[in-house]
């Protein structure tokens, strides 16, 4: 799929480096060319690689579901965000998580222990990686990105 800008003469491709977007001029369709912000070489194909869509969405017969995003840290803290909670503090045991990191910035997975409540880390996931990590004495599951980073990830969460 080809996108557009308001520039017809360009296209939006995702550098596969660092994950920013940019447009490029058609003529460069089929030729090596440079990433302006992390000088990376790569062919501009002439179709966009299929980049998953944005959002939350269930899969299969609704025991798993499927987040995928774009995540920065806050310039002064990192940013946490739950994606799975037990609403009476109970081990989600019965869950996993496959998480998968496009980049550029590092992917953390984290939780809170079930006796303690003490934050317990789960996983790295660092660009290029998959992680299946099971919520094994954690009632409170999340991910988070470091100060000033930035990066594109996937999560699907399932329910064994």
């Amino acid at each position: 799929m080809t996108v557009t800008t308001n520039r017809p003469d360009r296209i939006l491709r995702i550098c596969p480096a660092c994950g920013r977007e940019l447009r490029i001029p058609l003529q460069f369709v089929g030729q090596e060319v440079q990433c302006r912000f992390c000088n990376a070489a790569f062919v501009v194909s002439p179709q966009a690689a299929a980049e998953p869509p944005e959002g939350l969405r269930f899969v299969g017969s609704g025991v798993a579901f499927e987040i995928v995003r774009s995540w920065t840290g806050a310039p002064d803290e990192d940013r946490r965000s739950t994606f799975l909670r037990h609403p009476t503090k109970q081990a989600l045991s019965d869950f996993l998580v496959a998480a998968e990191c496009y980049g550029p910035g590092v992917l953390f997975l984290g939780g809170l222990e079930v006796d303690s409540g003490q934050p317990v880390s789960l996983a790295k996931v660092k660009p290029g990686d998959v992680r299946i990590v099971p919520l094994v004495n954690v009632y409170h599951a999340y991910f988070w990105v470091k100060r000033g980073q930035r990066t594109r990830a996937r999560l699907i969460v399932a329910r064994l």
